[in-house]
């Protein structure tokens, strides 16, 4: 049997830069989507579209976004973002 395709909890965290209690935070207040029942021993599986959004997030919240908007714009992608009546945001892809 395979497993789903993905990373694995601690690859994410290195990837986004993250600790695991970020990482466990952002996803128990469900702004982030992981496979699996993830807790108590169980392990998680982060799906490429997930993995996106963590890293897009965390990047959000190093640049000093509050994490739950940094988990809207994150999970938008790409594109403008007003934060505030004349403050725009640019995202990009990269």
């Amino acid at each position: 049997m395979s497993e789903a395709p993905g990373i694995t909890s601690a690859e994410l965290m290195e990837l986004a830069g993250i600790s695991q209690r970020q990482l466990t935070h952002w996803s128990e207040r469900g702004f982030l989507h992981p496979e699996g029942n993830g807790g108590s021993g169980n392990r998680w599986i982060w799906p490429p579209a997930e993995v996106e959004v963590a890293c897009r997030m965390a990047r959000l919240v190093a640049a000093g976004l509050i994490v739950e908007r940094a988990a809207e714009v994150a999970r938008k992608g790409t594109g403008e973002f007003e934060l505030a009546p004349g403050v725009l945001l640019a995202v990009s892809g990269g």
